[in-house]
C-alpha cells in the first residue's frame, strides 16, 4: 500500500482565511483561522497514517508513505521490490 500525500497536506502551510474543498467539490469547509487547525490536523494525519500502516500489516501487505514532493523513483523501486518482481 502506498499512501500518497502532497507536500501541502503534510506541512499544512495555511494561515488566515481559506476554503478547503473536496476534489469533487461536494464538500467545503471555510475557516478564518487556518493556522489554529494545524496541530490537530497533523495529529489526525499521523493517526490516519498509523491506522493505514496497521491495516496493511494485518493484511500481510507492505506500507509506504510517499510525498509527491519527493522523487518518485524511490517509491517506484520500493513498489517493485514489494511486489517481488523477478528480473
Amino acid at each position: 500500500m502506498i499512501h500518497i500525500l502532497d507536500p501541502s497536506e503534510e506541512a499544512f502551510p495555511y494561515d488566515g482565511r481559506i476554503i478547503f474543498e473536496s476534489m469533487g467539490g461536494a464538500i467545503d469547509f471555510e475557516t478564518r483561522r487556518a493556522k489554529a487547525l494545524k496541530e490537530a490536523y497533523q495529529e489526525r494525519l499521523d493517526e490516519r497514517s498509523a491506522m493505514l500502516k496497521d491495516w496493511a500489516h494485518r493484511a500481510g501487505w507492505h506500507y509506504l508513505r510517499h510525498s509527491t514532493g519527493d522523487n518518485p523513483q524511490a517509491a517506484l523501486l520500493w513498489l517493485f521490490n514489494a511486489l517481488g518482481v523477478k528480473r
